[in-house]
C-alpha cells in the first residue's frame, strides 16, 4: 500500500527546530501538543528553572487577525502580567521571538471543569460549595486589580491535580475603571447576560457576576440553564427567569435561591461578587475554610497546586479522577492540559464536543405549577462566540461559533 503520508515542508522543520533550540536555551523543553486552534497553540514542557512542568501557549501573531493583535492580545498580556492569585492560573513568563509569543504558565493537571461534569455529572453540594467559593474570590480579586474577565465559562475554568479551581484564558480580558460602560460585546453565548446579548453598554463586572451564575446551575445541575440555539428565545428565557432545575437532580434550596439571585436580568438588582459570597449558602458544610487565605490575595508558593482543599475529588479510586484531554485553541488558545490515560482497560471518557450525543442531562422543570415538558440543554463545549467587533450588535445574527 503506498505511503499517502504528506511530507512536512522543510521549512516548517526549520521553524519548529529553531523553536524548540530558542526555548531550550531558556530551560523550556516542549513535550506533548496539547491543543492547537486557528492562530495559537498550547504543548507542555518541562522548565529547568521551575523544576516542575509547565503548559506553553504559542501564539502565532502572523495568523491572528488586525484586532487581535492591535487590540486583545496586547490587553491579555497586560492582564497576565499583573494577577498573582492561589486561583488563577499563573504566568511564569512571556516571550516574544520573531512573529511568536509564548506564554508559560501552571500546568493544570486535571483538565477543565466542563471536562468534569460531562465524566462525572453534577457535583455534589460540598464539592460545590468550596469549587464555587474558590471561583468567586479568584474573580473578586481579578475586580480588585481592576480587571474584568468577560468570558467566564466552564472551558475557561481549569483544575489542578487536586482539583482545585485555576481561572484561565483572559483573551477578553480588560482593565477597566469603576462603573465604566464596555461596549465590546465578548464572550460565550451560553454564559453572556441579557444587557450584552441585545447590545446594551453594560457593567463588566456584573456581567462576570452573570457568568458565573450559569457556572454555578452547571455544576449543581450537570446541565445548561439556557439554550444558545435561538438567541432572540434565549433573551426572553432570561428576562422572565424561565429556566427550571432538574427532576432527577436534587439541588439544595440555598443553592436554588442562589442561582436565582445571581441570575438576576435587572443589573441594578444583580448581586456584587461580595454580596454573593455572604449568602447563606456558604454558611453550610464550613465553607469557608479554603477561602480564608484565598480572599487575601496571598500566592502559593512555587509548585502549589493553589490551595488546600482537594476541592472536587470524589471518594472513589484515583483513576477514576482523570478527566478527558482538553481540546484547546481559537483566538487565544485555552490553557489547558493534558492527564495521564486512565489504566483501567473498560474505562469510557465523554468526549468534549458540541452537542455531544452520548451525554444526556436532565430535564429542568419550569416555574410554573402546571408545567409543560420543558426541553433540556446539555452540558456541550459551547463554540459560539459573540462578536469582538465594538460596532456590531450581537442580537442582531446568529453569533459567530468560537474558534476555540
Amino acid at each position: 500500500m503506498p505511503n499517502t503520508t504528506r511530507p512536512v515542508p522543510s521549512s516548517r522543520l526549520a521553524l519548529k527546530e529553531l523553536e524548540e533550540e530558542e526555548l531550550s536555551k531558556r530551560g523550556y523543553h516542549l513535550e506533548l501538543h496539547i491543543g492547537e486552534g486557528s492562530y495559537a497553540k498550547v504543548k507542555s514542557a518541562s522548565s529547568d528553572r521551575l523544576h516542575c512542568k509547565v503548559a506553553i501557549k504559542i501564539i502565532h501573531k502572523t495568523l491572528a487577525p488586525q484586532d487581535f493583535r492591535e487590540k486583545f492580545l496586547p490587553r491579555e498580556l497586560s492582564v497576565l502580567t499583573k494577577v498573582d492569585h492561589p486561583h488563577v492560573i499563573k504566568v511564569h513568563e512571556i516571550m516574544e521571538l520573531g512573529p511568536r509569543v509564548y506564554i508559560v504558565m501552571d500546568y493544570a493537571g486535571h483538565g477543565d471543569l466542563l471536562e468534569y461534569i460531562q465524566l462525572h455529572g453534577a457535583i455534589a453540594e460540598t464539592k460545590v460549595r468550596v469549587m464555587f467559593r474558590q471561583l468567586l474570590t479568584g474573580v473578586q480579586y481579578l475586580h480588585s486589580k481592576g480587571i474584568v474577565h468577560r468570558d467566564l465559562k466552564c472551558e475557561n475554568i481549569l483544575l489542578d491535580a487536586k482539583n482545585n479551581i485555576k481561572i484561565s484564558d483572559f483573551g477578553f480580558a480588560r482593565e477597566m475603571r469603576q462603573s465604566e460602560l464596555s461596549r465590546t460585546f465578548c464572550g460565550s453565548a451560553a454564559y453572556a447576560a441579557p444587557e450584552v446579548l441585545q447590545g446594551i453598554p453594560y457593567l463588566a463586572e456584573l456581567y462576570d457576576v452573570w457568568s458565573l451564575g450559569v457556572i454555578l446551575y452547571i455544576m449543581a445541575c450537570g446541565s445548561m440553564p439556557f439554550d444558545d440555539s435561538n438567541i432572540k428565545k434565549m433573551i426572553k428565557v432570561q428576562l422572565e427567569k424561565k429556566y427550571g432545575f432538574p427532576r432527577s437532580k436534587k439541588v439544595n434550596q440555598e443553592c436554588k435561591d442562589l442561582i436565582n439571585e445571581i441570575l438576576t436580568p435587572s443589573v441594578t438588582d444583580r448581586p456584587t461578587i461580595g454580596q454573593v459570597l455572604q449568602h447563606t449558602f456558604f454558611s453550610q458544610g464550613g465553607a469557608s475554610s479554603s477561602s480564608d487565605q484565598v480572599a487575601s490575595g496571598n500566592s502559593v508558593p512555587q509548585g502549589a497546586t493553589g490551595g488546600s482543599h482537594d476541592a472536587a475529588t470524589e471518594s472513589r479510586p484515583a483513576a477514576e479522577q482523570r478527566t478527558t484531554t482538553g481540546a484547546v485553541g481559537g483566538a487565544t488558545a485555552q490553557d489547558a492540559s493534558v492527564r495521564p490515560k486512565d489504566p483501567r482497560p473498560n474505562a469510557t471518557l465523554v468526549p468534549v464536543q458540541a452537542q455531544d450525543p452520548k451525554f444526556r442531562a436532565p430535564t429542568p422543570i419550569p416555574p410554573s405549577h402546571n408545567p409543560a415538558p420543558a426541553t433540556h440543554h446539555p452540558v456541550t463545549n459551547q463554540y459560539r462566540r459573540l462578536s469582538r467587533d465594538d460596532k456590531q450588535h450581537p442580537s442582531s445574527q446568529k453569533p459567530e461559533k468560537s474558534k476555540k
